[in-house]
């Protein structure tokens, strides 16, 4: 009875061995087919950022720090000129490039780091359509008054009602 209990654990222990192998063969081959997903995600990232002239970031993690998408060496290998504005600079930044609250230009690409940037784009937006009605009441108009050049491209894509007359 000993010898044949002797072989039954022997042989649990070769299944047992067997079965872990499996497993770690498995999760080998799953960790491979990641790797390599996660390598043609970056390829496919890398053709995008080399070939933009502006990247906005806001990716973040409430509580933690934010994960960083751009690296200093996919900087490096951007166009000269482009732009990164990192929405995320005040978790950490999503470029490792990034400044707190600076405007850096490095490797020719400039990256804005500025914190808060949302609570600034109101007074941006009201100042830029301010100076388009002002821009376009100059066109409209000189030291007499409104101009009525009724063929001209402007005045025809913004006059809706002319001395009484609809128009659109």
């Amino acid at each position: 009875k000993e010898a044949e209990q002797a072989k039954k654990d022997k042989q649990m222990g070769e299944d047992d061995y067997s079965r872990v192998q499996k497993q770690i063969d498995e999760a080998l081959q799953q960790h491979k087919t990641q790797a390599e997903e996660l390598a043609k995600q970056k390829e496919a990232v890398n053709k995008s950022l080399f070939q933009a002239d502006l990247v906005i970031t806001t990716a973040q993690v409430m509580g933690k720090k934010a994960p960083v998408l751009i690296t200093e060496e996919q900087v490096k290998n951007m166009k000269y000129g482009s732009v990164i504005v990192d929405m995320a600079v005040e978790q950490g930044g999503n470029c490792e490039a990034s400044e707190l609250n600076k405007v850096v230009v490095k490797h020719g690409v400039k990256i804005v780091g500025l914190g808060n940037l949302p609570s600034t784009l109101a007074t941006n937006a009201s100042e830029l359509y301010a100076k388009n009605l002002q821009n376009l009441l100059f066109h409209l108009s000189d030291k007499d008054g409104f101009k009525w050049e009724m063929e001209e491209e402007i005045t025809q894509g913004t006059l809706i009602v002319h001395q009484g007359n609809i128009l659109k």
